[in-house]
């Protein structure tokens, strides 16, 4: 693999997870009080945040991999975020009212592998469309990636302090999301081609 990919890898990955969890956190903030908990309304919330999150993600990679089809891209992984926050709200009506620790733990690692099922499947295709091993490989290890990241957010979480929504839990927030990317980026490099090309499908 190409050294080039690595950094632009990982630097749009985060960047991506920063930007979209900084926007879906306030937007959440504000119209939190006017929805009540288990509404129908939140879960489109949820379902809506992760379009967000999958676009300014894919958005992102595109550009700092300087990708020809940056649409597709961002279509692609719009859809993936979409169809796991879909599922992710649909499992919230069944959530304890209080889980505890290691039941959030348990949650956030089975939604990472879950998510990173999606968008190995939905970037896989661009990635390595001439290679269904590698499309396959790639699904595997995004999947891995994604659940450890966001079993490290759990844990993260702990960082957060209880209370008001401030300056500082936001900021909080945004290292958390960034680290996500990080996490998971840097997990998926060794499935990555070996080097970006300026085709539409990224050849190995």
């Amino acid at each position: 693999m190409g050294s080039s990919i690595a950094p632009r890898w990982i630097a749009s990955t985060a960047l991506g997870e920063m930007l979209a969890l900084g926007t879906t956190t306030l937007l959440g903030v504000l119209v939190a009080s006017a929805i009540s908990e288990g509404s129908a309304f939140l879960a489109l919330g949820m379902v809506f945040a992760g379009a967000v999150e999958g676009a300014i993600v894919g958005a992102c990679q595109a550009l700092i991999l300087g990708l020809e089809e940056k649409g597709r891209w961002i279509r692609r992984t719009a859809g993936a975020f979409t169809a796991a926050w879909a599922v992710g709200a649909a499992v919230s009506f069944l959530e304890p009212g209080a889980p505890a620790k290691w039941q959030i733990l348990v949650a956030s690692l089975l939604f990472g592998v879950l998510l990173g099922v999606f968008i190995g499947f939905a970037q896989g295709m661009l990635l390595h469309a001439s290679s269904r091993a590698r499309r396959q490989t790639f699904v595997i290890t995004s999947a891995a990636a994604w659940g450890a990241a966001f079993a490290a957010a759990a844990l993260l979480s702990e960082l957060v302090p209880w209370g008001a929504f401030t300056a500082l839990v936001w900021v909080i927030e945004c290292f958390k999301a960034a680290s996500v990317g990080v996490i998971a980026a840097s997990l998926s490099l060794g499935a990555l081609p070996r080097r970006l090309r300026s085709a539409p499908e990224i050849p190995d």
